[in-house]
């Protein structure tokens, strides 16, 4: 029973890990979607002041006067060119460091599928019809966190490109993102009309 309670909490432990990098992600992820439209903003406003230009150079009377226009014009769009390249530098860091999470939960999701496959076949070991149905919610539970953690991340990848649709299921550095899913095969090891009495009684 101990060891149970041990294991238990282990993997406890790795999945509110999981979820703790589950909500960094989410936030990197909200993180980059506010630069990017911020970077999108000052390209627009960029764009806009040139056509204001190249509008009153279109209608300038003066050849001084159209010259001055003409060179404003080619600076603005050479800074709207520079900007444009700043941005995707910017974008690609940004990136980077999505991934950089995407692999710390990967990592950390590797160490809490061990562990609750561990976990599993001890509760698998020490179960009785009395403990089935609590032992059945909590590594449901446990193995929904899990879950849920790694096909955040991997949705994150395909979202920003950082892997296609028709990768999804292919390795991706070192981990295979088209695993199984965990659940508990718990209820198995039991008469099929017994369970089904059991959960009858705890309705």
């Amino acid at each position: 029973m101990e060891n149970k309670q041990q294991m238990t909490a282990e993997v406890t432990k790795k999945a509110e890990e999981l979820q703790a990098l589950q909500t960094m992600l989410n936030e990197t992820v909200d993180n980059l979607e506010d630069a990017k439209e911020k970077d999108t903003e000052v390209i627009v406003e960029l764009q806009e002041k040139l056509e204001e230009i190249e509008q009153e150079k279109a209608e300038a009377t003066d050849v001084t006067e159209a010259k001055k226009l003409q060179k404003k014009a080619q600076e603005l769009q050479e800074e709207i060119e520079l900007t444009k390249g700043v941005n995707e530098a910017k974008a690609k860091q940004r990136t980077a460091e999505l991934e950089d999470v995407a692999q710390e939960l990967f990592a950390v999701h590797k160490k809490a599928v061990f562990l609750y496959r561990g976990l599993e076949m001890e509760y698998q070991a020490t179960v009785s019809v009395r403990s089935l149905q609590e032992d059945s919610e909590t590594l449901f539970q446990l193995a929904n966190k899990i879950n849920t953690a790694f096909k955040f991340a991997r949705s994150v990848l395909i979202d920003f490109g950082i892997i296609t649709q028709a990768d999804s299921n292919k390795n991706y550095a070192g981990i295979h993102l088209g695993q199984r899913e965990l659940h508990t095969e718990l209820k198995r090891f039991f008469n099929k009309e017994a369970v089904r009495q059991l959960e009858a009684r705890l309705k």
